[in-house]
């Protein structure tokens, strides 16, 4: 629910422009009726130069002031996107508590579809649920990599749009790279710390996109604070399917496990960025 403090309010109506719902009329006066749609997005509070506006229910959460000259340059900012790298070698340890709340604290701050803020966060430390994710992951893996010699296989991958070169790396991961030969943990490297994020599973007004912009946000934070991680797809594919892995979790059925972080403090620094090349881009309008 929106307050406004007619005492501080000089009618600026800035707050009119921000509203996505329409919910502030010029005056600016709060749309009886309407106002029971806001969804608490905070635009209004945020663009109020006199702190006029209020949301109720966020009275105790501390609102920092912006300063004027608070973007990143674009130079740094990009150096630093370019920087980071998927960690997979961390030091022994856990990652410490007040880390995992900031990094936490800077995925909640990522955009959400109608602000639904759906996102849920698991934080696991515990050994003998990380060693019981990495044996039946790899166990189930194993399998699927027993039904990839099936004879016919190559021509149905192709169909999913898979080609010759993709199947022959997924082939080789999964059958040279997982089994940890070498002595590696190729799985979660060796990671004590694991970040999850999930969706409603049923609400089809949540997007998926919600957690893995989340999970974005908080790979980027972790950067800054000298915390390494890395998506692990293989995880995520399959926790959703084993119920021991959900329990262990604690992770209800009706939840859609997003994205898997492997999470710790890095082992190696990295001297330069890595190369990468520009994506397919397809241009329609005056510039293409």
């Amino acid at each position: 629910m929106i307050v406004i403090d007619e005492k501080k309010c000089d009618s600026c109506d800035i707050c009119v422009l921000t509203c996505p719902g329409e919910l502030i009329e010029k005056g600016p006066k709060i749309k009886k009726g309407p106002d029971k749609y806001c969804i608490e997005c905070g635009h209004c509070v945020a663009v109020c130069p006199n702190e006029a506006i209020t949301l109720r229910n966020f009275e105790r959460i501390e609102i920092n002031v912006k300063p004027r000259e608070s973007r990143i340059d674009k130079r740094t900012m990009m150096s630093f996107l370019k920087g980071r790298r998927s960690v997979r070698n961390y030091k022994p340890g856990l990652v410490s508590k007040e880390d995992l709340e900031e990094i936490i604290e800077a995925a909640s701050n990522a955009p959400s579809a109608h602000n639904a803020r759906a996102v849920k966060a698991y934080v696991c430390q515990d050994k003998e649920v990380i060693e019981k994710i990495r044996k039946r992951t790899k166990f189930f893996y194993r399998v699927m990599h027993m039904y990839m010699k099936l004879p016919g296989i190559i021509p149905a991958m192709k169909l999913m749009g898979i080609n010759t070169k993709e199947y022959e790396m997924w082939e080789y991961t999964l059958g040279e790279v997982l089994p940890t030969r070498s002595g590696r943990d190729a799985l979660l490297y060796g990671a004590e710390t694991l970040l999850i994020f999930t969706v409603p599973l049923l609400n089809p007004t949540v997007l998926i996109a919600d957690a893995q912009i989340a999970a974005q946000n908080a790979v980027t934070y972790a950067e800054s604070i000298n915390v390494g991680s890395c998506y692990n797809g293989f995880v995520g594919v399959y926790a959703n399917f084993d119920p021991a892995i959900r329990k262990a979790l604690g992770v209800p059925w009706k939840e859609a496990i997003i994205a898997v972080l492997t999470m710790g403090y890095p082992k190696v620094k990295y001297a330069r960025e890595a190369p990468r090349r520009i994506m397919p881009t397809n241009w329609v309008g005056p510039n293409a």
